[in-house]
């Protein structure tokens, strides 16, 4: 399973940088898998939902280019659909389950969807994505408390909230 992981990981990479994604942007996903995959393993994940956390984590922003190229921006709703779709496409060969490329979809199809959550490993890839952004951005970084209060729910998140930005 880990090999796997690693093998995405390296598709990703490849896949961003001919894809026009900035360095920030590959940094971003890195940061996003390593803390999912903290919290995923600290709240005791099975290992299928663990390979499926860090996956998503890693393709989370997949579509952020594409929208930069075609529509101007990244704002939420449009990554969610675009990244979903070019998930899909990305996903086709890797060496997976049909259920799981059809989560990891979800997933990246939900990633900024705060309310509904669908699964514990939806709670976390959240979690793992807003610590994250709140580090990069000021729009984030102003809203921590009202976060803390309404969206994380993992004893291990809130912790590294805490430990992260007091």
């Amino acid at each position: 399973m880990e090999m796997i992981t690693a093998e995405v990981m390296e598709k990703m990479i490849a896949f961003s940088h001919s894809d026009g994604a900035t360095l920030d942007e590959i940094n971003h996903f890195l940061k996003v898998f390593s803390l999912a995959s903290t919290i995923g393993r600290c709240e005791g994940l099975s290992p299928e939902e663990q390979q499926t956390l860090e996956i998503a984590a890693i393709l989370h922003d997949i579509g952020c280019p594409y929208c930069r190229q075609n529509f101007g921006h990244t704002k939420g709703l449009y990554q969610q659909r675009e990244g979903a779709r070019i998930g899909k496409e990305f996903l086709a060969d890797v060496d997976i389950p049909e259920d799981m490329k059809k989560e990891i979809v979800d997933l990246i199809a939900c990633h900024h969807t705060f309310h509904r959550v669908k699964s514990r490993v939806h709670q976390v890839l959240l979690e793992a994505d807003f610590l994250v952004n709140a580090g990069e951005g000021e729009k984030y970084h102003r809203v921590i408390g009202g976060f803390r209060k309404n969206v994380f729910r993992t004893e291990t998140g809130l912790a590294l909230l805490e430990q992260m930005y007091g």
